[in-house]
């Protein structure tokens, strides 16, 4: 503890200095242990780099200096704690402990360190680009690549299934052994007939956010074929356990159900109708008892109102499955409701095993569905309570009528299921720590969670859906609020900073970056799989120029200053060579 006192008190003679055109000009005392070494650095880089901002925000010493106290005391700590995670790989934390010391080394004369004085015009400058907001979205990380998927992956030979437009595999990645499995679906190209509205549907699902709804990852584009690489999914589909089950119970219809309507729901919030809506298009993650369902094929859905705007557009092709089908979908003339008409219909099949209209032919279906005649007297319905025919009525009626997909949620027959998991609370000590991270540590933190799998964040993603009272699959400041078990202060600063697509509510993926824990993003296949991401000319090296391009390409960016994303670098660029190496990647991302 002396030796801590030696670094630490003579910070109190920054209590003496006055606030001027010179903000501070301090000698930190010789100190000759060696592990002490990489903690006089961190006063160098806290006042002449990160402590500008310190200055300008607290126009008061005292807390400054108590800022730096705190600061050497938890470097004191944790400063080699950090790179000692690596135990597992002697020979790499040895090296990262050795290149962090010798590093730093090459900055000192002795162990003497010379804080230079620091202007006012020189920290607001600086200030320009350190406070510049970052802004991501999920769907810049699900790359769009030219050349053989079979260069990424290994595919079996075995289908999972196949349809009308391709085939779906499971496929092992290639490069990185420890990831997870993936279904690669291949798409012959003279299957598609009309190729703006093919690449209408992966737009769509880059841009879904959802625990509900299948994730896609990456896709491939060759002579051939385009191939899109998605969520694996082993349960089955929702219409396999109906034929084997007939009818479901109520209280597993109610489970089944309220993840149909989360889906739909967070789809029409984004301005996307499905319009083919079926059990043949919700599939189980896997085989599991009380796995989670997913909504796949995106193949007819539509985008009826655009980003940031009310008005809608409506819909007019006749498409879909003639069971699940509306009224006004055979009219020609038709919004996003059709979706709850299909779900309403989706409902009837759970509690009774039979679709609500039937006929021998398409033609006697659609005469029942136009006649729009329910009938509630089914045997099958005796044992159902009345406050799930109630629902079935209020979905499968005019349109005028129908109840929208918010509403469905809000009905009562759904609204106990919601209280469940009520132990489940956030975890204030994760959210913290990812506020104070750097700008690039976030961006990389989104990208790696964008690439999970379930089986990685089961956990966080019951606790999304847990939080989501609404079901809308988005986190409102009220109910993020609520998701802690004690009051804290200050949580919407936290909020915000978590909202990284400024959207006003926290999406999923921003969720999972925010709460994913430490030991499993420093996993160095997350890791490896991470720098690849943006290291898009594979030498090795991280550049402005390359994060720029992966990030770069939308209004918010285009508008930025290129000196932006040489700050970003300098988050990770500890060698000052104006790149960020792999070693430096791994240093950034373990706070070394």
């Amino acid at each position: 503890m002396d030796d801590l006192n030696t670094i630490v008190e003579p910070i109190n003679t920054l209590q003496k200095i006055t606030f001027g055109e010179k903000f501070a000009e301090y000698q930190v005392l010789r100190c000759n242990h060696p592990g002490f070494l990489p903690l006089i650095i961190q006063i160098e880089a806290l006042i002449t780099g990160g402590c500008q901002m310190w200055f300008k925000m607290y126009l008061h010493q005292e807390i400054l200096v108590g800022h730096l106290r705190d600061f050497l005391r938890k470097m004191l700590q944790n400063r080699f704690a950090n790179i000692a995670q690596y135990k597992d790989n002697i020979a790499l934390s040895m090296y990262l402990q050795m290149k962090y010391i010798k590093r730093r080394q090459k900055k000192m004369v002795g162990y003497i360190l010379q804080l230079h004085m620091i202007t006012k015009n020189d920290i607001i400058h600086t200030n320009n680009y350190m406070n510049q907001d970052i802004y991501i979205k999920k769907q810049w990380f699900i790359k769009s690549r030219e050349g053989k998927v079979e260069d990424y992956y290994i595919l079996d030979n075995k289908e999972l299934s196949s349809g009308s437009f391709g085939k779906v595999y499971q496929a092992k990645p290639k490069l990185l052994k420890n990831d997870p499995m993936r279904a690669v679906k291949v798409i012959p190209k003279r299957l598609i007939e009309n190729k703006d509205r093919f690449l209408q549907e992966v737009e769509i699902l880059r841009n879904l956010d959802h625990p509900n709804i299948i994730k896609l990852y990456e896709t491939f584009e060759d002579v051939r074929n385009i191939y899109l690489v998605m969520e694996l999914c082993t349960g089955g589909e929702l219409f396999d356990q109906i034929v084997t089950h007939g009818q479901l119970s109520e209280k597993d219809a109610q489970q089944v159900f309220i993840q149909i309507m989360r889906a739909i729901s967070y789809c029409h919030s984004k301005g996307i109708a499905h319009r083919d809506l079926k059990p043949e298009n919700f599939i189980y993650y896997d085989d599991k008892p009380g796995s989670l369902l997913k909504v796949i094929d995106f193949g007819l859905s539509r985008v009826f109102r655009q980003s940031g705007q009310q008005e809608k557009q409506m819909m007019k092709s006749r498409t879909g499955s003639v069971y699940y089908i509306s009224p006004e979908v055979l009219d020609g003339q038709y919004d996003e409701l059709c979706d709850i008409w299909s779900a309403g219909v989706i409902l009837y099949i759970l509690l009774t095993g039979i679709p609500p209209f039937n006929g021998n032919s398409d033609g006697e279906i659609v005469k029942q569905i136009k006649a729009g005649k329910l009938n509630l007297n089914l045997s099958e319905l005796q044992v159902v309570s009345e406050s799930a025919k109630d629902l079935i009525q209020k979905m499968i009626c005019k349109h005028s009528q129908r109840l929208n997909s918010q509403q469905v949620l809000q009905h009562e027959w759904l609204q106990n299921l919601n209280q469940n998991d009520s132990k489940l609370s956030l975890n204030f000590d994760s959210l913290k720590q990812f506020t104070q991270q750097s700008k690039l540590k976030k961006i990389v933190l989104a990208q790696i969670a964008s690439q999970v799998s379930l089986n990685e964040i089961g956990e966080l993603s019951k606790l999304f859906q847990t939080l989501d009272k609404d079901g809308n699959g988005q986190l409102s400041f009220e109910e993020f609020k609520n998701g802690f078990k004690e009051k804290k202060n200050d949580l919407l600063q936290y909020f915000e900073a978590i909202d990284t697509d400024s959207s006003g509510s926290i999406d999923y993926n921003e969720f999972i970056a925010a709460m994913m824990e430490r030991t499993f993003y420093l996993k160095q296949d997350k890791l490896l799989q991470a720098f690849q991401t943006f290291d898009l000319d594979n030498d090795g090296k991280i550049t402005a120029l390359e994060l720029k391009k992966v990030l770069g390409d939308n209004d918010y960016y285009n508008k930025i200053d290129s000196k932006f994303w040489e700050s970003l670098v300098k988050d990770g660029d500890f060698d000052e060579d104006g790149k960020i190496d792999y070693l430096e990647f791994v240093e950034m991302m373990s706070d070394l």
